[in-house]
Formats: structure tokens, C-alpha cells, sequence
């Protein structure tokens, strides 16, 4: 591979044809393609090793260069460490309230439709194939995964819940809030159908 330095980087960093090529910040050499937020993907050659790394940029996140290279640095001691012996692997626990295909199928028509966020703006619930998406201009397309009867994970956005609720005296039909974090970040929306 062809590559030259760069002014105002380390001699052991070089770039070329779109990848970076590191001499010295880890353990062994290797060349990487970067993305926005700290997107990644290494490729260690002596060690036979890829490394992905991903970050929810969905959510405008990021992640800083020196958490990437402790993480990477910490996979490949792992790689080269010794066996630990006695180690067993547990089962993951099954979702709580996980519903029937048939009970899903049911009941996705009620939530098709059309919401107002306050901050996603317009928000369309649809139908496809038996599965919901949600879609709008700020938000994206994504389909919704079922956790619950009335609660759906987001589709490559796991960590934010989206739960529908009958209208009531406080929220019309049609509505939609969110909980956010202490940074601003959703947790869950809730549309009112």
C-alpha cells in the first residue's frame, strides 16, 4: 500500500487510496478506514485481525480518538493474552412480555397514522408485510421491533422505546412526546393514537 506522512501528524501516520496507515499507536501496525464519529474499521495483518468499530450517529453521538484506540488497544492484549480456563457463557434472558406474531399482527393497524412531535415534527406510523415503520423528515426510516403489546424498539436505534397510548384528556390523538436524558438525548417517544 502507498502512503506518505502527513504535516502536523505523527511520522508513524501515514494516509493513502482512503486509508489511514498507523505505525505506532498500537501494539502492532495497522491501516484503517475513518468515518464520522468515530466510525472505524482496522485491519491488523499480523494478527489476522478486523476490527469494527460503530457509533450512533443516529443520535448525533460521537465517541473521542483515545477511548477508540484504549478499546482497540485492550482487543488486541485480549487476542495475544493467555486463556483464562473455567470461563462459561450465559444464556441472555428472553425479552420481558415478548407477544405472539399473531397478537402483533393484530394490532399494528391501530397505530398507523400520522403524529405531531414537537421536535421530530411529523411522525408516519405504516404498515408493511405485517410490520410497522416509523418515518418522517427529521427522524429517518425505520422499522419498529415489538417488545411489549403496545411497546416497539426502533430499528437500529435500540436504546430509545417507542410506546403508543389510547388518546386521553391531556393528548389528543394524532399527538407525541418524548423522554429525553439529562443531555437532550430521547429515551422514549409516545404517540397517542
Amino acid at each position: 500500500m502507498y502512503s506518505h506522512p502527513l504535516p502536523g501528524y505523527s511520522s508513524s501516520v501515514g494516509y493513502g487510496y482512503l486509508w489511514w496507515v498507523d505505525h505506532g499507536s498500537f501494539s502492532e501496525p495497522c491501516f484503517y478506514a475513518s468515518g464520522l464519529g468515530g466510525h472505524r474499521i482496522y485491519v491488523f495483518p499480523a494478527s489476522e485481525l478486523v476490527i469494527v468499530h460503530r457509533v450512533n450517529t443516529y443520535l448525533n453521538q460521537s465517541e473521542e480518538e483515545e477511548n477508540i484506540h484504549d478499546l482497540i488497544q485492550k482487543i488486541l492484549s485480549s487476542r495475544k493474552g493467555t486463556t483464562v480456563q473455567g470461563v462459561e457463557l450465559l444464556e441472555m434472558p428472553k425479552p420481558l412480555n415478548q407477544i405472539t406474531e399473531q397478537s402483533r399482527m393484530q394490532n399494528t393497524c391501530t397505530y398507523c397514522g400520522i403524529y405531531d412531535h414537537p421536535f421530530f415534527h411529523k411522525i408516519k406510523v405504516s404498515e408493511k408485510q405485517g410490520y410497522l415503520s416509523i418515518s418522517g423528515n427529521i427522524l429517518g426510516h425505520f422499522r419498529l421491533r415489538p417488545i411489549a403489546e403496545d411497546t416497539y424498539s426502533i430499528e437500529d436505534l435500540d436504546e430509545i422505546t417507542l410506546q403508543f397510548k389510547p388518546h386521553n384528556n391531556e393528548y389528543m390523538a394524532g399527538e407525541a412526546i418524548s423522554s429525553v436524558t439529562d443531555e437532550g438525548n430521547p429515551l422514549s417517544i409516545i404517540l397517542f393514537y
